[in-house]
């Protein structure tokens, strides 16, 4: 029998009061256990998802807004969701820490276990709450916490019991479950790999089964990364399937497997959503049919020249245009989604109330303006005519945490930044035919540079950051850019909008203790401190020859809302800032240099930064984990 070890976390006297009506025993080492119901595949609502790395969601983006649809349409839900980031937006405090020994190896691995806001429109309203059960993932042969390929599971009643089975492959992630009564649910992602994807999932399906109690129930729902024609399954089991491609590149790769065979469960493929994945659901109900809002605003980012949505001079009345403008901090940057059961959205003005509509949209035409109007919701005309279907979008996934923005009126048109200008500045929002451009990508951004760290731990921060990045500033919204493009020693690093050139791009590697490295993708030269033998505030950033000294690596601390600040290792007094004085507008040519970094966790503006896609071609590179 595994042995689970309680570690309480600082939890708010709010929070407390919270976990008292929701089963805690507040102060004690153990949750209260919920009733010993069956809890089978039977009469359990399950979805699986692969949200493709919700990471620079910046963690109030649409997808965990996705995922609370589900768990509010329906009656004691599960979701087995995969490549989560680092996870939840709205949490109310980290409830614990569970130490879980491992059922196959001598293996010990800590889950967290989080309430997390699922409803409401407002922080004030927010008041619904759900269970999640977080565990950073690695692959067994490697260091690290698996960045923004974690797992996790979604309940609306605290777990009876947590299992870990710890995967044997060198390349694989562990797998994660919860029991409900008589039921193991587990999340699983294989292996992924050309020609060996999914290599993982026959030893740990046979492992699952080997290890379940007699008279209990397992059920296994994931990303296997293989067909299911292709898998060898457990004596006994089933697999609940779609027969629809599940993954962008047209293959099924996700969908359950369980050891009760249920003739009358149905298996349904949901709607596509910001993601190179479509979730699959057993035994799922409608959501409702108004829209969910999302608790948070967040800030949609063009990948043209990084300019932001934003409604024309700040106007808040009806047919207002919309355009793209650099960050400045204000409300008529910031948005939340309504998402509808269908998996569309509407798109709210915080400062206005009103959603982007196309203008004239009884007439909709490419070329088009798009506009803010009264939002109509689930609005419906006297001969029964939708008449929201206007301000009705789908976000449509392209890879690398990008999507585009389709219309739902006229599915052959998106949302475009007309033009396909080179400035962040005052260009023009329309709908244009769909295609793969970077004028209709777009991407999810923290909206204000602020917020609570999740942690005091910099470590998680430091896995998620691995791969190629663009650096963006909160200050207004500039990238790093080695200055005109140059590759020597010694060359400047300053801000310019976002204009898609390998300067721009940077691929950061982490080494053992967590700290991490820049490498420029174009000149395969390192961040570092120009004259870094006499190191001083104020000193400018440069790129030189890659080392393994410490002026060229740097800590990654979680300063809240998916911004971090980085300070330097060799002067850990030392972060990376933005300029001085006013902000630059727009934002180019403004140096990057070392100064004091502040002495607390609300960091300034100028020492906040997100790391966003760098994507420099017409259309993404599809990331290689699935």
């Amino acid at each position: 029998m595994n042995r689970q070890r309680r570690h309480m976390r600082r939890i708010t006297a709010a929070l407390g009061a919270l976990g008292m009506a929701l089963g805690l025993v507040v102060g004690q080492a153990t949750l209260a256990p919920s009733p010993a119901l069956a809890e089978d595949i039977s009469d359990t609502p399950l979805v699986t998802w692969n949200m493709e790395g919700e990471d620079t969601d910046q963690g109030n983006s649409g997808k965990w807004v996705n995922a609370s649809n589900w768990m509010r349409g329906n009656p004691r839900p599960v979701l087995a969701l995969q490549e989560v980031g680092s996870g939840p937006p709205e949490v109310w405090g980290s409830l614990e820490e569970v130490q879980v020994d491992a059922v196959n190896t001598a293996r010990t691995f800590t889950v967290r276990h989080y309430l997390w806001n699922i409803e409401g429109t407002d922080r004030q309203n927010c008041t619904g709450f759900a269970n999640v059960y977080f565990l950073r993932t690695a692959a067994a042969g490697r260091p690290g916490t698996g960045g923004r390929t974690n797992v996790a599971i979604i309940t609306d009643r605290p777990a009876d019991e947590l299992r870990i089975i710890d995967n044997r492959d060198v390349e694989g992630r562990h797998l994660l479950g919860v029991r409900l009564g008589n039921t193991w649910y587990y999340t699983f992602h294989g292996v992924a790999g050309l020609g060996q994807g999914g290599r993982d999932a026959q030893g740990m399906l046979q492992t699952v089964q080997n290890v379940t109690e007699e008279n209990r129930h397992w059920v296994v729902a994931g990303d296997f990364n293989r067909s299911p024609e292709s898998l060898t399954r457990p004596e006994g089991s089933t697999i609940y399937r779609t027969d629809l491609p599940t993954h962008i590149n047209g293959n099924e790769l996700d969908y359950v497997v369980a050891s009760q065979d249920v003739p009358t469960a149905s298996t349904t493929r949901g709607e596509h959503f910001v993601s190179d994945h479509w979730p699959v659901a057993v035994n799922t109900l409608r959501a409702p049919s108004q829209p969910t809002v999302a608790c948070e605003p967040m800030a949609l980012e063009s990948m043209q020249a990084g300019g932001l949505i934003d409604v024309n001079g700040a106007r808040t009345g009806n047919n207002s245009t919309v355009g793209t403008y650099h960050r400045n901090g204000q409300d008529n940057q910031r948005w939340r989604l309504g998402v509808y059961d269908d998996g569309t959205v509407d798109i709210r003005g915080e400062d206005s109330g009103r959603c982007l509509d196309i203008y004239r949209s009884n007439r909709p035409a490419a070329g088009r303006r798009v506009v803010i109007f009264r939002c109509k919701g689930s609005a419906v005309s006297r001969n029964r005519a939708d008449t929201s279907r206007s301000q009705r979008w789908r976000l449509e996934g392209l890879g690398n945490n990008q999507f585009r923005v389709r219309s739902v009126l006229r599915s052959d048109l998106c949302l475009n930044v007309a033009g396909a200008r080179d400035t962040p500045d005052n260009s023009r929002l329309i709908v244009w035919p769909c295609d793969r451009d970077a004028n209709e990508r777009f991407m999810f951004a923290p909206a204000v540079a602020g917020g609570l760290p999740r942690s005091r731990d910099r470590y998680g921060a430091a896995d998620s950051a691995v791969g190629y990045h663009s650096v963006e500033s909160m200050r207004h919204g500039g990238v790093f850019d080695v200055r005109g493009g140059r590759t020597g020693n010694n060359s400047a690093v300053e801000m310019h909008h976002r204009n898609r050139q390998d300067n721009q791009g940077w691929y950061v590697r982490e080494r053992g203790d967590h700290a991490i490295q820049f490498h420029g993708v174009d000149s395969y030269r390192c961040l570092d401190i120009y004259r870094s033998n006499a190191p001083a505030p104020g000193r400018h950033v440069v790129v030189f020859d890659c080392k393994a000294g410490d002026s060229q690596w740097w800590s990654v601390e979680d300063v809240g809302n998916n911004q971090v600040r980085l300070r330097s290792e060799l002067r850990p007094d030392l972060c990376l800032t933005v300029g001085s004085g006013a902000v630059a507008d727009p934002p180019d040519n403004e140096k990057i240099i070392v100064s004091r970094c502040s002495g607390s966790i609300f960091a300034p503006t100028n020492q906040r930064f997100v790391l966003t896609p760098y994507d420099p071609t017409g259309s993404p590179v599809y990331d290689p984990v699935t």
